[in-house]
């Protein structure tokens, strides 16, 4: 019985289990196949980023009935370059969407930045995107948007604006909406000014403590720096950036990420990266065309 029961639990586990699946990627509009570029995958909220093989082929840890978002980005455009959402069915081969990225920023008509007002955009249906439906603090936003014409609206209150674009696949375009009036003040609560009242006495209070302790207290000596900060002056302006990039990117990048986002010719790169890696800053491993590259524990100041 014990034998029967473990051969069934075994037989569910392999039957459960995630099988790679290879598929190919063409273009919706012309049906050409997607090849040589980098693709950002996202499968149930699990993020990935793979190099597209010469032959538009991807192998891909899902299974039927999961959804899929696919962002190709050409490392030779300033924009994204195709993308699809889809709920995955079995299929060998997956149609991406020609698309383009856009930055925006909200003004009323004096020319002050809005905060958190309300976007809409009305652009091609397909693909189906998950705009942004508000401006930041800082008045901007920024997200993919189909190839052709599209409007984008803004609004705060009263005020209305809109801009109409027309966008080519892989551009990256700065956009201003202006509203058609002036936000004279955005809604504060009238309890704010006591708020910021007792804020204001707690941090004076706090900071007469501080130097009246500071005066008492023995000096420390100062916390040992990690070995970033102690190598990051030693090296090149473009050494510099390079690291500054791959921290920001979680540790870790793609060669062609960092030439695109970097914009350092491919053979410079290159020898700058031999350079960091002979100076045990970088770790540099090949996985077919891709060149995977991280920094090392030792300057993360983990050994």
């Amino acid at each position: 019985m014990k034998k029967a029961v473990l051969l069934l639990l075994v037989t569910l586990l392999i039957a459960t289990s995630v099988q790679a699946v290879e598929v190919s990627l063409k273009d919706s509009e012309t049906g050409t196949t997607i090849a040589d570029k980098i693709i950002s995958i996202n499968i149930e909220g699990r993020e990935s980023t793979k190099q597209i093989s010469s032959l538009g082929k991807i192998s891909l840890p899902i299974t039927e009935g999961q959804t899929i978002e696919l962002t190709v980005d050409n490392p030779e455009t300033q924009g994204k370059d195709y993308y699809s959402k889809i709920i995955y069915d079995g299929e060998s081969e997956i149609l991406l969407f020609q698309i383009s990225s856009i930055r925006g920023i909200v003004k009323d008509s004096l020319d002050n930045i809005v905060s958190y007002s309300d976007i809409k955009f009305a652009c091609k249906p397909l693909p189906k995107i998950n705009h942004p439906s508000n401006a930041d603090r800082f008045g901007t936003f920024s997200t993919i948007t189909p190839t052709g014409k599209c409007k984008i609206y803004a609004s705060y209150e009263d005020a209305l604006g809109f801009k109409e674009i027309v966008l080519e696949q892989g551009e990256l375009r700065d956009i201003e909406i202006r509203l058609d009036k002036t936000i004279v003040s955005f809604p504060v609560k009238t309890y704010t000014g006591w708020i910021v009242a007792i804020v204001l006495a707690i941090t004076i209070f706090a900071g007469a403590a501080y130097l009246m302790l500071r005066k008492k207290a023995p000096k420390e000596n100062k916390k040992e720096t990690t070995k970033s900060k102690d190598i990051l002056p030693t090296l090149s302006t473009k050494e510099k950036e390079i690291v500054n990039y791959i921290e920001l990117n979680k540790g870790k990048a793609l060669q062609a990420q960092i030439r695109h986002n970097t914009g350092i010719p491919r053979t410079t790169l290159a020898r700058i990266i031999k350079g960091l890696e002979e100076k045990n800053i970088l770790r540099v491993r090949k996985e077919g065309k891709a060149v995977k590259i991280k920094l090392t524990d030792w300057f993360l100041g983990k050994e």
